[in-house]
């Protein structure tokens, strides 16, 4: 239907005003991408923003890796303990059998030193106010002593079978029963992994945007000159001027300049660069 003069008055207006309010917005963009200076503060927000969101995830994927590290380290510490029954199984047992052979070798030299000593004492009680009194009551006592020497070994043999045995038999029940935990422990670890890869994903993807973040920060801050960028501005001088005889194969000085990270270390004179002390630097 055709408009009436007014009606096509308004409509050209209402045109008019909005080829203005884009003509302006677009300008409007324009300069602030002219002017870096102008998106610092919204860049500032964004980079506070998922820097925060970046800790406040860090807490979920460090208990991730902590677990997933516990389970790690209890599947290998029944390997351990697995392999070293294992290798000292057979000798435990040996020596727990030895021992206990000890222990009858000991016991049977203590019953023939009590039958000398048995036999001394009643030699001594026999040659009493005869000639051969002395020699018969040093040999009755020198049975004494004897004998209390293969008590003492009986006594040391006798301790030396439950430590023995004991290991010996642990090392039969890590080998009878480690398997069986291996298996379950190796299993803990291959169901925790998928949790583990999210957390880190979850966190990646934080991580990556605070970075991304911070990077376009600094970019506008370097463009608006309120930031010096190592890399962009300072590293091409060090590298035409400083880097041939401050690398990491000539330091001269001890002073590596090839990365910000070894010019940080300083040199033989100590730290180089101190933060806002350029006087000092």
């Amino acid at each position: 239907m055709p408009l009436s003069s007014p009606d096509r008055l308004d409509c050209y207006t209402t045109f008019a005003v909005a080829s203005c309010a884009v003509v302006w917005s677009t300008l409007a963009i324009g300069a602030q991408a002219q002017d870096p200076a102008a998106a610092i503060p919204e860049l500032q927000k964004l980079a506070t923003e998922t820097e925060t969101q970046r800790v406040a995830g860090e807490p979920a994927v460090t208990a991730a890796r902590t677990q997933a590290r516990q389970l790690t380290d209890q599947a290998t510490q029944l390997k351990i303990e697995f392999s070293k029954a294992e290798a000292t199984q057979a000798d435990l047992v040996t020596k727990a059998a030895a021992a206990t052979e000890a222990l009858t070798k000991a016991e049977a030299e203590r019953k023939t030193a009590l039958d000398a000593f048995v036999a001394a004492r009643k030699a001594a009680l026999d040659a009493a106010g005869k000639d051969t009194a002395a020699a018969a009551n040093d040999a009755y006592l020198k049975a004494g002593e004897a004998l209390a020497a293969k008590v003492a070994t009986v006594k040391a043999a006798a301790d030396a079978i439950p430590a023995a045995s004991e290991a010996a038999t642990q090392a039969l029940t890590v080998l009878a029963g480690h398997p069986a935990k291996i298996v379950a422990a190796d299993k803990a670890v291959a169901d925790f992994a998928p949790q583990l890869a999210q957390a880190e994903t979850t966190y990646g993807a934080l991580a990556k945007a605070a970075l991304d973040r911070q990077i376009a920060l600094e970019d506008a801050m370097v463009q608006a000159g309120q930031l010096v960028s190592f890399a962009k501005q300072v590293a091409p001088i060090f590298a035409t001027r400083c880097v041939a005889c401050h690398n990491a194969r000539t330091a001269k000085g001890r002073l590596n300049m090839e990365t910000y990270a070894n010019l940080m270390k300083g040199g033989e004179s100590g730290v180089v660069v101190e933060a806002m002390k350029p006087d000092d630097s």
